[in-house]
Parts: structure tokens; sequence; C-alpha cells
């Protein structure tokens, strides 16, 4: 758990999907600062790097991470991956 990071679950959330995430992360002064000079929710640390998972990726943008696995996980019966469609659904500055 990042430390400053608020817990989601003390808000009503939807049980199956991420409804409420943008909402965190707009409410996140870190994560808004870099969405607003970034255009974008999560930062790569370098062009070529753009949609590559890596630790390196995973660690610069845990904080966005942070929130996201805070609602997905507790509201699973078993592991399965996240949904993107739902994130991205969260994400305003997302252009697909």
């Amino acid at each position: 758990m990042i430390t400053g990071v608020p817990n989601p679950q003390d808000e009503e959330v939807e049980s199956s999907t991420l409804s409420g995430l943008g909402a965190q992360w707009e409410k996140d002064d870190v994560i808004r600062q870099n969405t607003l000079k970034n255009h974008s929710v999560l930062v790569w640390p370098k062009p070529t790097m753009v949609g590559v998972i890596s630790f390196e990726t995973v660690a610069i943008n845990a904080r966005v991470l942070d929130y996201m696995l805070r609602l997905h996980c507790p509201r699973l019966s078993q592991a399965k991956t996240v949904n993107i469609d739902h994130v991205r659904s969260e994400d305003r500055y997302d252009q697909t």
C-alpha cells in the first residue's frame, strides 16, 4: 500500500465494475498533475516503452495501479485479470 492513498472501499462502488476509479484518480493530486502534464494516467520511461509492462513501468505507475487493484481484487472469488475495457472507460484521456 502506498502511504497517502485513500482506500476506495470506504466509498460505495459497484461490485462488478471499476466504477469510481476515475474519480479516485482525479482526487489524487500526484496522479492528477501527472495526467494533466502527460495527457495520460500512466507514465512511461521513454516513448519506445509505451504499453510495455515491466517491473520498471509497474514501479513508476504503482500509485495508479494501487487504486485499480484496491477496487478490483476484493470483488473476486478467484484470481482474474482486470478487464482493460473497464479501466479505459474510467480514463477520460484514453483515445481508443
